[in-house]
Parts: structure tokens; sequence; C-alpha cells
């Protein structure tokens, strides 16, 4: 849902109203999250996209915080995100953690928004090791639900311990391979793309996506 949302916004040439969509998706998914923890309120498929909306949102600030400097406005909604996903992970995540697991998920995450804020806003040069392991930080996200079932799988015969190290090495390998092919992918596919609307999109239509790719762009080089 959140990606099909940012789809539509650059669809319609809005990606100038990105901080606004940023905010009111943190705004509902805090007052969601405040909902299920005090007034019992049942979570559902439909909602999956307001229990986990202030990760999205936290996220756009802090790449608009990088682009376009820092507000008070992006500060508070920052916190705001920030404080929601700390409920989200310890409260609302497949049920409330205890124990260890309650303070060490959360150490972990914040650990992570501490790294990413560093990068950005300190005077540290890259290189293409750190680069690669930013990049594989996208496939990892979005196979770790299914190699947590993996190893929830293999846990009765390894031991929690050589699953967890075998689930790991799987999600690492996967996420580099995903990083090595995705450059040669993503330009073959750009050049379908734009062979399909030369021939085939009307040309005011091809106008109008050329002119929100360009301020897109303009946006990315601030």
């Amino acid at each position: 849902v959140f990606y099909s949302a940012i789809f539509l916004i650059l669809c319609i040439n809005g990606f100038r109203h990105v901080e606004k969509f940023a905010i009111g998706l943190g705004v509902a998914s805090s007052i969601y999250l405040v909902g299920v923890i005090f007034c019992g309120w049942h979570q559902q498929s439909v909602t999956h996209l307001l229990q986990h909306g202030c990760f999205f949102s936290l996220g756009i600030l802090i790449w608009l915080c990088s682009l376009n400097g820092i507000t008070v406005m992006r500060l508070l909604f920052s916190a705001l995100a920030l404080v929601a996903g700390l409920a989200e992970i310890g409260y609302v995540s497949q049920g409330a953690l205890h124990g260890y697991s309650f303070w060490a998920a959360p150490a972990v995450w914040l650990t992570s928004i501490a790294a990413i804020c560093l990068s950005v806003y300190l005077p540290m040069q890259g290189n293409n090791l750190t680069r690669r392991l930013g990049l594989m930080t996208y496939p990892l996200y979005l196979i770790h639900v299914e190699l947590g079932a993996a190893v929830l799988r293999v846990n009765p015969w390894t031991g929690k311990y050589t699953a967890l190290a075998l689930a790991m090495a799987t999600a690492l390998a996967i996420s580099w391979l995903i990083v090595e092919i995705e450059t040669p992918i993503r330009r073959a596919l750009g050049r379908a793309i734009d062979w399909c609307f030369s021939s085939f999109v009307p040309l005011g239509l091809t106008a109008v996506l050329s002119r929100s790719n360009a301020s897109l762009g303009d946006r990315k080089s601030i």
C-alpha cells in the first residue's frame, strides 16, 4: 500500500507534497498504535500500513532532512514517529515482547537509526564496502520475514543458535546477490520502459512524466 501511494504521488507530479504525506502517515500510525495498546483495537490486515506507517514516516522525514535541511516541524514529527516505532516494536508487533527481547529489539532499531543519522550528518567519507552494505539493507528488509519463518522451521533440528547463524548467512548472501544483479536488470528495464513510452504513450503524457522525473532529480541533487 505504501509503495502504491508513493507511485501515485509520482504519477500526479505531486512529490512536493511527500512531506505532508509522511507527517499524515506518522500521525495516523501513532493514533492507531495508541488505540491498539490502550483501547484494545483489533489488528486487521487492512490496517497493516497504519501499524508500520511510523517507520515509513520516519524514513521519509530523515531523508528530507538530509536533502533540504532540518526544520522544527521535521524534528517534531520524526520524534513522534520514533516513539510510535518503539511502541510498535515493544507492544504491538507479534504480541508484546518480554524480558530480554523487550529491550534488545528496540535497542537494535535505535542503533540503526543512529547509524543512519550519523552517516548523513557527519563528514565521513564512505567507500565501496560501506555503499554495498547500505544497498544490501533494502533486500534484507524484503526477505527478513521469510527468513524468520525458516529459522522457526529448522530450529527444532539445529538448535536456535545454529538456525540463527544459517539465517543470517543466507540473508547476507541473498542481499549481496540482489545488489550485484540489480544494476544491469534496472538498466535493461529502464531501456524497455523508455522504448514502450516512446512507442505507445501519447506525447503529452510523456512530457508530464518527464517533468516529474526532472523535478525528482532536482530534489535529489539538492
